[in-house]
């Protein structure tokens, strides 16, 4: 029967994020100290995590709720701290920029920023951005100068006068993370690296 497959796979699913990333689903950390942890610092597991959220956040605001506004209320509150989880475990690693920019283009596919049809979510959106590019530019990741660039332009959009203030600001935490990120660059290179070897000097 599909439908308890389906549930066989959702458990299994929720299993290896209890195991590997020592999360419950809600995001509660694993009671059980024995277990999970594993794999805090993989991006791709924090991806699939936040996409399970996303589904789960669907299917709970379908069958609880039945007013549109109220369930997409719903799945943007998980599906945030699913994403909130996922950088405050990941935001430092290897490949970190992934989650960065699935999280940025998330956030701006709620609403077109100054939207006269929902203001009260057009000002949590531009907050919401605001917090996102606030702390991104302040990690190193690839394509950093690229959405420094963009974070530039959304403060401008914003407020010119503002946007100078936070630019002054926020430059030197990006030119710190820029050269470390180049840094980084410049010693580590996962395409020089031989996996299955031992460390020789």
């Amino acid at each position: 029967d599909t439908s308890q497959r389906a549930i066989r796979c959702e458990a299994i699913a929720e299993n290896i994020f209890r195991k590997v990333l020592g999360i419950e689903m809600d995001g509660t950390p694993v009671q059980d100290t024995r277990v999970g942890g594993m794999c805090t610092s993989s991006v791709e597991l924090w991806l699939l995590y936040v996409r399970k959220r996303i589904r789960d956040g669907t299917r709970h605001a379908a069958a609880t709720l039945s007013d549109d506004e109220k369930r997409a209320e719903l799945i943007r509150e998980w599906t945030t701290n699913a994403y909130e989880l996922a950088i405050s475990n990941a935001s430092f690693v290897l490949n970190n920029h992934l989650i960065w920019k699935q999280y940025l283009a998330y956030v701006k596919s709620w609403t077109a920023i100054g939207s006269t049809t929902d203001h009260a979510l057009s000002q949590k959106q531009m907050v919401q951005l605001r917090s996102v590019y606030q702390r991104l530019v302040t990690h190193p990741m690839t394509g950093l100068d690229q959405l420094w660039q963009e974070y530039e332009s959304f403060e401008r959009g914003q407020s010119e006068a503002l946007a100078e203030a936070l630019i002054a600001e926020f430059s030197p935490k990006y030119q710190h993370a820029r050269s470390v990120y180049l840094e980084r660059a410049r010693i580590y290179n996962v395409a020089e690296l031989q996996m299955g070897r031992l460390a020789t000097p």
